[in-house]
């Protein structure tokens, strides 16, 4: 259910409820999911206003939809498991409709005959209102679901967000967020709040609470999923590449040409793959038409059916984006101590949607897109000495690799805990090599003196000594006396290479005043 922004208060009370979300993450489920038999999305073209149906310029991405259809149907790709086709079709996300990364994927079957019943998975609009309800879906949604727009407001169908009346796509992306199982969320920003930002148009595009919560119902996207990432037609035989094909016994679903009452895909079984698993052929059914393909394979999981991929049987659609490249991962090396960050060079960052650094993915904002050329990050901390290999992804694969490199600590690094209290523990945190053993040592003095080239604390005394892990890292924990209020010390450490049995260096001196 979705509600316009000047909800009253005990209609925002009633939508929180409904929520019931917890404390340590803002979505929420309803209870069930939809299976592979229940996947299809209608809608009856009953919609009134002239502003629903004045949108009537052909989007390729969208083949044989126009107005409300059209943005009744970008609102359900944008919660597939990858970029729908390019991506494109929605100038307030540009080339990116499809940011679910789970294993689901609504199968746009056109239109319907009527509004259906609680159950027949149909989009309509409905007459009257309900006070500051725009529109609303029924559920449970294990065996189906109903969604109903109330005429009493004016609908937009169009796809610019500058407009007065109630943004079609993005309630319609609401409600159907609640179709595939999903409650209010508590998230500011959301597609799934309870309330809508401005005309709605905002809440076409989900956002990363969103994913998660339909990750959390259907699994996040399997890298055994089948993946359609494009097609071919010869002589009205449809030829599809991808991946993740069965041997024996796929399917080929296609959108139905004609209005129907019920809404089962036009679908051509027993199909054998070729190529290992990456390409299917079957010839194109009568009662096909223009709209989405998908693959099932040999399987009845969430994970089994395919991506939504746009298919025009007389044209031809835009392909999908090429996944980023990386040209260039500047620094190449960072210290195993200090870190850093990363910035890679290349292109088709604007689509990021994950960074990988080996087998880590960096969490949602942990990465900051520059520019389509530029991305940056700091890598999760080490694990070991080496090379890594980073990957950019966007929602359909990953790029290319680019790798750096952790690297010991030459010179050798010493940084003090925040705080020093007399009678508590305090801890100074050394970087050197490898297995390096390290020397610590403090003075009430900065003087410095030259040893063989290095720099010293003049007056030292040894806190002590210990060996560096395989990552060049250590501590020096000590207690501070009590009665030490406003005294200043100065810590150094020395390093020393056991295996060629050489001074290793020193590092920086460091200062630290006791608090009280």
């Amino acid at each position: 259910m979705r509600f316009p922004p000047l909800l009253p208060l005990v209609g925002l009370a009633g939508a929180l409820a409904l929520a019931h979300s917890p404390s340590s993450r803002g979505y929420a489920l309803i209870g069930g999911a939809l299976n592979l038999d229940h996947r299809d999305a209608r809608m009856f073209e009953n919609f009134t206003d002239p502003e629903a149906l004045a949108n009537q310029t052909p989007d390729p991405n969208f083949p044989g939809a126009l107005g409300a259809r059209l943005a009744i149907w970008k609102a359900a790709v944008e919660w597939g498991s990858m970029l729908h086709g390019s991506g494109g079709g929605d100038p307030t996300q540009p080339n990116d409709l499809g940011s679910g990364g789970a294993n689901f994927d609504y199968a746009w079957q056109g239109l319907s005959t009527g509004v259906g019943g609680t159950d027949d998975k149909v989009n309509s609009e409905i007459g009257g209102g309900a006070g500051g309800v725009l529109a609303y879906c029924e559920t449970p949604i294990s065996d189906g679901w109903r969604i109903r727009y109330y005429s009493t407001w004016v609908w937009e169908g169009g796809p610019g967000a500058n407009h007065t009346g109630i943004d079609l796509q993005g309630v319609a992306c609401h409600e159907l967020g609640h179709a595939l199982g999903l409650a209010h969320t508590s998230v500011p920003g959301a597609t799934m709040t309870p309330t809508i930002t401005g005309n709605g148009s905002d809440q076409r595009s989900i956002e990363a609470d969103d994913a998660a919560g339909t990750q959390a119902v259907y699994g996040l996207k399997s890298l055994a999923k089948p993946r359609i990432s494009g097609y071919s037609v010869l002589a009205g035989v449809l030829t599809v590449q991808g991946s993740g094909f069965s041997p024996t016994n796929n399917e080929i679903w296609f959108t139905r040409a004609l209005p129907q009452a019920f809404g089962t895909p036009v679908k051509v079984s027993g199909l054998v793959s070729t190529l290992g698993g990456t390409l299917l052929s079957a010839a194109i059914p009568a009662a096909a038409g223009p709209g989405d393909v998908l693959v099932r394979n040999n399987g009845s999981a969430h994970s089994n059916l395919s991506n939504a991929y746009p298919f025009d049987p007389n044209g031809t659609v835009p392909p999908p984006p090429a996944p980023p490249q990386i040209a260039a991962l500047t620094p190449g090396t960072l210290q195993t101590f200090s870190g850093g960050l990363l910035t890679a060079t290349g292109s088709g960052f604007a689509l990021a949607k994950q960074v990988q650094v080996g087998t880590q993915f960096l969490a949602p904002g942990a990465f900051t897109i520059l520019s389509d050329t530029q991305i940056s990050f700091v890598p999760p901390g080490p694990t070991a000495l080496g090379s890594l290999d980073v990957r950019v992804w966007n929602a359909n694969e990953p790029g290319n690799a680019a790798s750096f490199a952790w690297v010991g600590n030459t010179p050798p690094q010493l940084a003090p805990s925040a705080f020093a209290i007399s009678g508590q523990p305090f801890t100074w945190f050394a970087g050197a090599g490898a297995g390096h053993w390290a020397v610590l040592v403090a003075s009430a003095t900065p003087q410095t003196v030259l040893l063989d080239g290095w720099s010293v604390l003049a007056f030292p005394t040894v806190i002590g000594v210990k060996p560096m892990s395989a990552l060049g890292l250590g501590q020096f924990t000590i207690n501070v006396p009590p009665g030490s209020a406003g005294i200043t010390v100065y810590a150094q450490i020395g390093t020393f290479d056991p295996l060629p049995g050489v001074f290793a260096g020193t590092s920086s001196a460091v200062s630290t005043t006791v608090l009280f």
